[in-house]
């Protein structure tokens, strides 16, 4: 396949770089809210509201934005010289994104639905039961590793820290 032009290949890096900053700021500013409020329970209203407005930004907008920054992802490679197998940080890149859409999908948005579901039908209540904590505890744990790998991966994109899979042999 012909690379890209420069013009696609800036739009391409554009939509891609959007998507991945939407993910991560989605990401964080869901943790901060579920660190800073995700067991305050002044009122059952406030409680089963927040739990509601984390589950509203992950199901419109982390699902969306990680979905489009691996898809994004995928077309750079495709259609420029970076290529998917030929340099290690993008292999790298390409796993962890991979690894993380699934670990959401299957395990984080799970448990940030299961939370949301005590939270609206126990109310205030739902903060003492061992159900919540341990489901609370969950999200707190992976959710932080999830956005400090989304940190991480940001750096690599940066850096680039790690050379060609194959060098070329100069003769």
């Amino acid at each position: 396949m012909r690379e890209f032009s420069p013009t696609t290949r800036k739009a391409a890096l554009t939509a891609h770089v959007i998507c991945c900053a939407t993910w991560l700021g989605a990401a964080t500013a869901m943790m901060v809210l579920i660190v800073a409020r995700g067991r305050v329970a002044t009122s059952d209203a406030v409680f089963s509201s927040t739990w509601l407005a984390i589950k509203t930004i992950d199901d419109w907008v982390i699902i969306a934005a990680a979905g489009a920054s691996f898809l994004s992802g995928c077309v750079l490679c495709w259609g420029t010289k970076w290529g998917f197998f030929k340099w290690y940080w993008i292999v790298t890149k390409l796993i962890a994104t991979a690894v993380m859409v699934a670990f959401g999908a299957f395990c984080l948005g799970p448990w940030i639905n299961l939370a949301t579901e005590l939270a609206v039908d126990g109310g205030v209540k739902a903060v003492s039961t061992e159900r919540f904590g341990r489901t609370y505890a969950l999200v707190c744990a992976f959710g932080t590793i999830q956005v400090s790998a989304l940190w991480v991966i940001f750096g690599i994109s940066i850096f680039k820290p790690w050379g060609k899979i194959f060098p070329s042999r100069k003769k």
